[in-house]
């Protein structure tokens, strides 16, 4: 191999490892990347949508209540009623919503199933939210109002409140998992380009050196070598082992060692 071609190869070996490093850096920040707009973009506010939806159930859950305590203040229930509504719809239009498209984005069936059942929950609740307080608001008694039809109106909004309750405990997990995640392949990248980046290093500091090292050994052998031929002491060989151009001249001195033994018996037997 010739001198050129290797210091080719030094330098190429040397830029694999320079884009190894920026390679694994650019592949380790877009993993990061990508790790953190799944905790941020998605975990955290399915954790926030979800806690949304749990403190809206809480505020219906007070109006419902709320509006049995004013049989005969007309306004009062009017107001309560709204308050119900509105956080019925709130939970519906918004909350529900914006978790479906973010569960359908992470592709998490078990939560869509959830909020699917929450969302029939709710309607059949305002179904019979309507029919309870009508009947409460004609007779102004809460004894007039059908025990079973409310009992199962409860009933629901108690499997409402456990369905937010378990969107919010299994979101906090998989915040938590996203967190840890993200740790892990921090270190992974930071592992991976340290690793190559000391390689590198090694290759940049010792490549030279062993290959110096080897030039230098030949070149004094060769130089020791044409010093005893210009003292006149013929026939000490080189020992040709590289295929470089060292290894060339070698082979010359040697030749050439060889053409001045001949010419010098010629001269002699003349």
């Amino acid at each position: 191999m010739k001198l050129l071609t290797k210091q080719f190869l030094t330098f190429f070996v040397g830029s694999i490892f320079t884009l190894a490093v920026a390679g694994t850096a650019i592949w380790g920040f877009k993993d990061l990347e990508r790790v953190t707009d799944q905790l941020l973009l998605v975990d955290i506010k399915i954790n926030a949508l979800a806690n949304d939806f749990s403190r809206e159930i809480a505020k219906s859950r007070r109006a419902e209540k709320e509006f049995f305590i004013f049989p005969n203040k007309r306004a009062k229930q009017v107001k309560y009623i709204a308050n119900w509504h509105k956080s019925y719809d709130l939970i519906m239009a918004e909350y529900l919503e914006e978790l479906d498209l973010l569960l359908g984005k992470n592709k998490d069936r078990e939560k869509l199933v959830m909020t699917a059942r929450a969302r029939e929950l709710m309607n059949a609740n305002i179904a019979g939210w309507k029919d309870v307080t009508d009947k409460f608001k004609r007779t102004k008694s809460y004894n007039s109002v059908n025990k079973a039809e409310y009992g199962l109106f409860k009933k629901r909004t108690n499997e409402i409140e456990d369905i937010s309750a378990k969107l919010i405990d299994e979101s906090m997990n998989d915040v938590f998992e996203s967190r840890q995640k993200l740790q892990t392949e921090r270190a992974l990248t930071e592992n991976l380009i340290k690793g190559i980046f000391i390689a590198a290093l090694l290759w940049g500091l010792l490549a030279p050196i062993f290959f110096a090292r080897r030039l230098t050994d030949a070149i004094k052998n060769i130089t020791k070598v044409t010093e005893e031929i210009s003292r006149g002491r013929l026939g000490i060989n080189l020992k040709v082992t590289r295929k470089d151009e060292l290894g060339d001249l070698a082979a010359a001195i040697n030749r050439m060692q060889r053409s001045l033994m001949i010419m010098i018996k010629k001269i002699k037997g003349a």
